[in-house]
């Protein structure tokens, strides 16, 4: 999938560009243009128009298939996602009786893994368009114990606290800049027998895990992955369990 990212709605030369492209590179199968006309560092812009191919690629990572809309966000290194996703599955230790809770869930790729062992699980995105993905991704998968909802993390663990058990799992997916103090503190009134936190940023990471200590969740194991060699950029799964039962379920 490719995604030209341009400032104005203009169309003709840019459809010669993408039929150029796909005759030169007959795996592009979704080709589409985004209008960004703001002169900041955000990279899409609010519009998004089909110009060749598919609405959306599909794709796998581990054990599921994936459907992306162009503004979706995938991890590019399959392996190494295939990797993270397995990891926080493994460490959920999660049974047919149980819920998960998948926050920051994108298009799916988390939650939809751990549907395989769960009785239920719950993603949270603002991004309404990832939520359409992971409905389609559940229902291509025929994952039908999964349900996804758009909007604010804090604000949707809220109006969710009713169909969230005590001892849940709880993963933590959040972009390089961290959870917000809201969204933790949300998540230690579901009181969860785990967390599971996946981190692009050590930095942020290590300013989170000093605020979930004082409210008394310590961390069990943690696991750098190398997403991207030669770079000074790594992922980091965490677990984190109640004080008082590090090394337990």
């Amino acid at each position: 999938m490719v995604t030209f990212v341009t400032r104005d709605k203009e169309y003709r030369q840019l459809t010669h560009l993408a039929k150029w492209l796909q005759r030169k590179v007959p795996e592009v199968v979704s080709i589409h243009q985004n209008i960004n006309p703001s002169g900041g560092n955000v990279i899409f812009g609010r519009e998004t128009l089909k110009m060749l191919g598919h609405p959306d690629l599909i794709d796998q990572v581990g054990e599921v298939r994936l459907k992306l809309a162009p503004g979706s966000f995938l991890q590019v290194n399959h392996d190494q996602a295939a990797r993270i996703y397995q990891l926080v599955r493994d460490w959920s230790r999660l049974g047919p009786a149980d819920t998960a809770v998948d926050i920051y869930c994108g298009i799916g790729g988390i939650a939809l893994h751990l549907a395989k062992d769960a009785g239920q699980v719950i993603g949270i995105e603002v991004v309404e368009e990832a939520i359409r993905n992971a409905r389609d991704n559940a229902a291509m998968n025929q994952l039908t114990n999964c349900s996804f909802f758009a909007g604010d993390a804090a604000e949707q663990l809220e109006e969710l606290h009713e169909r969230i058990p005590p001892g849940s799992v709880v993963v933590l997916n959040p972009p390089r800049t961290g959870c917000d103090e809201a969204v933790l503190n949300s998540v230690v009134d579901l009181r969860p027998r785990a967390l599971l936190y996946v981190s692009c940023n050590p930095d942020t990471l290590a300013r989170d895990l000093a605020l979930l200590k004082p409210a008394g969740y310590q961390v069990d194991r943690l696991q750098p992955v190398d997403m991207f060699p030669q770079t000074p950029h790594v992922e980091t799964v965490v677990r984190l369990v109640p004080a008082n039962k590090r090394g337990g379920k």
